[in-house]
């Protein structure tokens, strides 16, 4: 990897990081004026739409091509550096992954919270 590209990859990461505290902070802020419940809530509602927003840009890959799913989302952005997907399996009939690592997690375990919420 060349430095400009190393680079590029640490920008990467430490944007994805920073979205993490960005969740973080929203999620004390509503949390302190609407309760952990509401907070929590919202959370998953707003981003759970985000993702959905998100997915329109794979709908092509819909309703059998795999392959093309784990290009374009497994392996994105970087060619699964970030994430470093195991896909355990991927043909005719589906796709199955876990992500090995999660700059978001990261940014939330340095934060000092626990792996899940609820």
């Amino acid at each position: 990897m060349s430095a400009d590209a190393a680079d590029l990859q640490t920008a990467l990461q430490e944007a994805n990081e920073a979205r993490g505290h960005l969740y973080l902070a929203l999620l004390r802020v509503l949390e302190r004026r609407f309760g952990r419940d509401a907070a929590i809530a919202v959370m998953r509602e707003a981003l759970r739409d985000w993702g959905r927003h998100l997915g329109q840009g794979l709908a092509r890959h819909a309703p059998d091509d795999f392959e093309g799913l784990a290009r374009d989302f497994v392996h994105a952005p970087d060619g699964g550096r970030m994430f470093q997907p195991a896909v355990q399996r991927c043909d005719a009939s589906g796709i199955d992954t876990q992500m090995m690592r999660c700059p978001l997690k990261r940014a939330w375990q340095k934060a000092g919270l626990p792996d899940a919420v609820r």
